[in-house]
C-alpha cells in the first residue's frame, strides 16, 4: 500500500505535464485495483487488454483513475456489492 501511495503522489506532483500516456495512467489504475482488492477481500479484479496503437494516446492525468475509483467506491455498500442490495 505504501508503494502504491508513493507512486500515486509522485504521479500527481510530477513535472508540469498536462497530458499523460495511457500506459502510465493504466499503471496507476492497476496499483489502485490491487489496493481495492485487499480492502474488499479479493472482490475487485482488473483485466486490461490494450491495443498497442493506444499506447501513444495522451490524456489528462487521473481521468480514468477517477472513474475506476468511483466505480469501486460506489459499487460497494457496507461490505456488499451495490447490485445485490437493490
Amino acid at each position: 500500500m505504501i508503494l502504491y501511495l508513493s507512486d500515486y503522489f509522485r504521479y500527481i506532483f510530477r513535472s508540469e505535464k498536462e497530458l499523460e500516456l495511457l500506459p502510465q495512467e493504466l499503471k496507476l489504475i492497476e496499483g489502485y485495483a490491487r489496493i481495492a482488492s485487499v480492502r474488499y477481500s479479493g472482490m475487485v479484479e482488473l483485466a486490461v487488454d490494450l491495443d498497442p496503437e493506444l499506447s501513444y494516446v495522451r490524456m489528462p492525468p487521473l481521468l480514468l483513475h477517477n472513474f475506476i475509483e468511483n466505480a469501486v467506491k460506489h459499487g460497494f455498500r457496507q461490505g456488499r456489492i451495490a447490485a445485490d442490495s437493490a
